[in-house]
């Protein structure tokens, strides 16, 4: 099965963080078949997140630039980061009206996820809700 983890997911399998062991399973197969993926979205993500003003809320990112990081934490996980391309984009301007407004981030994720039909693994309660009320648009699984 092909994945996409969502930027929160990246961060923690990287710092060894616990994740539900159907998510690990997941992430192991797709290393080995080579289906695991990382959307450019996450390294603007990180980026934002290292600089939060509350330390106690950024990333743990081992001392590394976030786009130094970024790119480490990729290659080490095996993943390929699919880039945001014009369907991308396009599709990200309709996810809003799935599931209101919120995290402009998310919309690139769940738009990648749908036009590539890839199954995103996160733990964000609106993305989960959304996948369960759009049936059909999104597949998840929670980690």
């Amino acid at each position: 099965m092909p994945v996409l983890l969502d930027t929160h997911t990246l961060i923690w399998l990287v710092a060894s963080a616990p994740l539900k062991n159907r998510a690990l399973i997941s992430i192991a197969e797709a290393q080995n078949v080579r289906s695991l993926f990382v959307s450019a979205i996450s390294a603007w993500e990180t980026g934002l997140a290292a600089q939060k003003p509350n330390r106690l809320l950024r990333p743990n990112l081992l001392g590394l630039q976030p786009e130094i990081w970024f790119r480490r934490s990729v290659r080490s996980i095996g993943a390929k980061v699919i880039p945001i391309g014009q369907e991308i984009a396009q599709e990200a301007a309709r996810v809003p009206f799935l599931d209101g407004w919120g995290d402009p981030g998310d919309y690139f994720l769940l738009a990648t996820a749908h036009i590539r039909q890839l199954t995103l693994i996160t733990r964000d309660e609106r993305i989960l809700a959304a996948s369960k009320r759009n049936l059909g648009y999104l597949q998840t699984l929670e980690c």
